[in-house]
């Protein structure tokens, strides 16, 4: 007699974990996601503990689930639970297939493994950029120009770039690191990141109105990124004030005479003579013109026509600017 016993597939065991997408190409330096199933076909819920089985050297990655790192996860009799499984590709990963094994597994014995397999196809370094926020900006001469640029290094090694500029004559360019406002003339940027620059612009002291380029260079040894900036010079003004004196002097003119001082008969039938001197002055002002008619109010007047004195009035009298135009009156004395 021959009997025969039907034994129930050991595979499933009662816990699967899988994925739809267990093979993908992949980049070096990227973060891949992969979404996990799984599922419980036992009467009874569980709870799976998750785990990396294997993973090549340098690679990194964790569970995650509802935007959480997670450890375990709950899968109700019958049902599926989802998880997510972040990998990290180191970006110095050569080309080629690697292997990771998840594994999921309960208290009471039930387990599943999920082999991926990531393959890594040959690599193509990107374009660097110079990029600068707002390129073209409008302004008076009188302060500098701030611009905002972010130098990003797109290929697969650490690149050190030189910082000029190409100006007009009498300008000048500087150059700053925006985490720490540090001014510099070269920079070393990480592969596939970027750096922010402040550049600042200030414009020749006799700059004139229009429209000015300032070319930014950033210059590796494999490549020269370049980025141009507009500079609008609103109309300028400039004020000057000359500014006129004029010197009031007064001559003085004396007289001394002599002064007798009696007493009167009736004093001792006497009278006494008493000598002393006494003065009298008389200031004449002369008149208010540039340049005066003599350099100190001691000195001999000299004397001038009325229509001398307008004219040199008029010649020395005047004060201008871009603005303005005044007049210092004239005055004339006596």
């Amino acid at each position: 007699m021959l009997t025969l016993f039907c034994m129930p597939a050991l595979a499933a065991e009662g816990l699967e974990m899988s994925t739809a997408y267990p093979g993908q190409t992949v980049k070096a330096g990227s973060d891949v996601s992969i979404s996990l199933d799984l599922a419980n076909t036992t009467g009874s819920g569980c709870t799976a503990s998750l785990s990396i089985a294997s993973i090549p050297d340098g690679w990194t990655g964790y569970f995650s689930g509802s935007s959480a790192q997670i450890s375990q996860a709950y899968i109700a009799a019958g049902a599926t639970s989802t998880a997510t499984f972040d990998v990290a590709v180191p970006l110095d990963a050569k080309e080629g297939t690697y292997q990771i094994v998840l594994k999921a597994a309960t208290a009471d014995g039930l387990s599943s493994t999920l082999p991926l397999e990531l393959t890594i196809a040959e690599q193509q370094a990107g374009s660097s950029t110079l990029n600068v926020e707002y390129p073209s900006q409008e302004g008076s001469a009188a302060s500098p120009f701030s611009f905002s640029a972010t130098l990003a290094n797109q290929t697969l090694t650490t690149q050190s770039y030189s910082l000029s500029a190409q100006y007009p004559s009498g300008w000048s360019v500087t150059f700053k690191t925006t985490s720490d406002s540090t001014q510099v003339a070269a920079i070393s940027v990480d592969a596939k990141s970027s750096v922010g620059l402040t550049v600042t612009v200030t414009p020749a002291q006799d700059v004139k109105a229009g429209d000015n380029t300032v070319s930014l260079i950033a210059a590796s040894a494999n490549e020269t990124l370049t980025s141009d900036l507009n500079v609008t010079i609103s109309e300028t003004y400039s004020l000057s004030m000359t500014t006129v004196y004029c010197f009031f002097s007064s001559a003085i003119r004396s007289s001394i005479f002599d002064v007798e001082i009696g007493s009167s008969a009736e004093v001792d039938s006497s009278s006494s003579r008493i000598s002393g001197f006494t003065a009298s002055a008389r200031a004449i002002h002369s008149r208010c013109c540039w340049p005066p008619e003599r350099p100190s109010a001691l000195a001999r007047s000299r004397s001038l026509t009325s229509s001398q004195i307008a004219a040199s009035c008029r010649d020395f009298s005047t004060s201008s600017s871009s603005f303005f135009r005044s007049r210092v009156p004239c005055v004339r004395g006596p």
